[in-house]
């Protein structure tokens, strides 16, 4: 019984050194795409206001990327689209930010400026 309970004791602070170091890195690695799409935005946002429409675009597609929840990234590059002409492209990325958050009044309005 003494040596079921030590083996036992002794599989589980194996099994914990190898899983916990794990759930910790998963939860850091969460969290740096998240960091690293606010980022892009910012760099997009930087790139933008020196009237570098590309690279601004091409920002805020990699912010999209790491995090495709990030609505200001939709908004921003529809912005840019939408400077540049592209109704099209600025309308479907107004709307998908607004399908993330709804009330994003920004948003909002760039739809409506890019809808008339």
């Amino acid at each position: 019984m003494k040596r079921n309970l030590v083996l036992s004791l002794t599989v589980f602070m194996l099994a914990a050194a190898f899983f916990l170091p794990a759930c910790s890195s998963n939860a850091a690695s969460k969290l740096e795409p998240a960091m690293a799409a606010e980022t892009f935005l910012n760099s997009g946002n930087a790139f933008y206001n020196k009237a570098d429409f590309d690279r601004a675009i091409m920002d805020y597609d990699q912010a999209i990327l790491l995090n495709p929840q990030l609505a200001e990234a939709y908004n921003n590059r529809g912005y840019v689209y939408f400077v540049k002409g592209d109704m099209k492209a600025a309308i479907a990325d107004f709307e998908a930010a607004l399908k993330l958050d709804p009330d994003y009044t920004s948003a909002k309005n760039n739809l409506e400026r890019a809808k008339r």
